[in-house]
């Protein structure tokens, strides 16, 4: 977090932040032409924050390889800049099980870079990332957050799984008309 008298000085002090991460840790981590990339990369999963995304469309996109795109992600979760959620599953046959969701976890450093710093988004896809930001930081410890979705595109936003094994569905709606699944009634 930023504290900053005005507008102009948070994306100074962030800039400089972002510029640190660029000498001191990408340079360390990754080649010259992978530095060349890596605002590419950050600026694409900034916008895609909140949604699911699929390496191969990375790969095809930044055009390297699957081999890259997990080094870059891994360095952003190492950094707390993204993290990837997994789905939860039961039955492979009718949920999505092998794609994760990317949530921001620094929207500060990812809205410099994505040049969205100004805009006051009110999207499904900023309010889940600010939700998902929300349940990270209250989380017991040993729970485990997942995202859920079925074959057929219906979903819950969150679902979280309590140490004991319980299960708590979150879904973000603009109307009181969310039911969850059969399965979490």
């Amino acid at each position: 977090m930023v504290l900053a008298h005005s507008q102009d000085q948070k994306i100074q002090a962030l800039n400089n932040i972002v510029k640190k991460i660029f000498e001191k840790d990408a340079g360390y981590w990754f080649s010259k032409q992978q530095l060349l990339q890596f605002e590419d990369i950050v600026r694409l999963l900034g916008y895609t924050s909140g949604s699911t995304f699929k390496i191969k469309q990375l790969e095809q996109q930044l055009k390297v390889s699957n081999a890259y795109i997990n080094d870059y992600l891994d360095f952003f979760e190492n950094n707390h800049l993204f993290l990837r959620v997994a789905h939860f599953f039961e039955d492979k046959t009718r949920e999505v099980s092998h794609q994760k969701k990317l949530f921001c976890i620094d929207t500060g450093i990812v809205s410099m870079l994505t040049n969205t710093f100004a805009l006051k988004i009110k999207t499904h896809t900023a309010i889940s990332n600010f939700v998902f930001q929300e349940l990270l930081i209250n989380k017991s410890q040993g729970d485990v957050i997942f995202t859920y979705k079925k074959i057929n595109m219906s979903e819950i936003d969150f679902i979280i799984q309590r140490a004991d094994g319980s299960l708590v569905p979150v879904s973000i709606s603009h109307t009181n008309s969310a039911h969850p699944p059969k399965m979490l009634r």
